[in-house]
């Protein structure tokens, strides 16, 4: 690994275990945002077996985010989410075994939805960030 990447790395394993629950929730979302993105621009270019392997990781992220609901907290809210996350991982589950975009597109516009909902409750939108979160975001 050269210098930049391993610098690169170091500061995200810096932000991650600095930021606080909210901040990972939002990490987690971008993550996953990111695996599909990429997945959609490696559909384009016909190379199908390396998008599924970022829908897998975008998968992997949601079940991460399924495993950490607090039920205990709010029961009612978490088994809601909880559905919502397996809806999405069933549509791109379809994804993978039909190699259509469209669980993907779904799956892309629900989580940039739920990530703006949870940055307005937690204040985390652009406009309430530094232009160093915002840069590193």
């Amino acid at each position: 690994m050269n210098y930049y990447y391993q610098k690169k790395n170091d500061y995200r394993q810096v932000q991650i275990k600095t930021a606080t629950p909210e901040k990972l929730l939002i990490m987690c979302y971008d993550g996953i945002l990111k695996f599909l993105r990429t997945s959609k621009l490696l559909i384009s270019k016909n190379q199908k077996e390396k998008s599924d392997i970022y829908i897998l990781k975008a998968s992997n992220v949601i079940l991460e985010l399924i495993a950490t609901l607090r039920h205990d907290e709010s029961p009612e809210f978490a088994s809601a989410l909880k559905s919502l996350y397996i809806y999405i991982l069933d549509r791109l589950r379809e994804s993978i075994r039909t190699g259509n975009e469209d669980g993907i597109d779904y799956a892309i516009n629900v989580i940039t939805q739920i990530k703006q909902t949870w940055e307005e409750a937690i204040g985390t939108t652009p406009e309430n960030m530094s232009l160093e979160e915002v840069k590193s975001a």
